[in-house]
């Protein structure tokens, strides 16, 4: 619940949306943005114009960073990995989805005799002896 000015200037009690400042608005932002695009790097600027493209949640970059920095722990609970990084002077921002699984599937897995295994090498090395 929070409160908003309308057009006629006069102080409403919102309920159904979040406030366009608490950290809550900017998690339900992030999460929908990293549930629909995956994985993100790339600078504030890049990401503030990713999750509101036509900029009506007036969100600066140095809020983004400071608030994502804020709410890590909360970050986390809903499964989202938040990476500071700098890379040729610029800030870099790394996003991960902790549902994604980005390593390749093993290819075709066969099994091993170990016994086998240890008969054939010492066989080749009796015949190394041996010559």
């Amino acid at each position: 619940m929070f409160l908003v000015r309308s057009e006629c200037n006069v102080w409403d009690v919102e309920e159904t949306l979040l406030h366009p400042n608490s950290p809550d608005r900017l998690l339900s932002l992030l999460s929908a943005f990293v549930k629909t695009h995956g994985n993100f790097i790339g600078t504030p600027t890049e990401l503030v114009t990713s999750i509101d493209p036509a900029g009506t949640e007036n969100i600066s970059t140095r809020t983004l960073s400071r608030k994502l920095l804020q709410s890590a722990a909360a970050l986390r609970k809903a499964g989202i990995e938040a990476v500071f990084r700098r890379s040729n002077g610029k800030r870099i921002i790394e996003l991960v989805s902790a549902d994604s699984d980005d390593t390749p599937a093993p290819g075709n897995i066969g099994t091993i005799d170990p016994v086998a295994a240890h008969k054939a090498a010492g066989a080749e090395l009796l015949r190394e002896v041996a010559s």
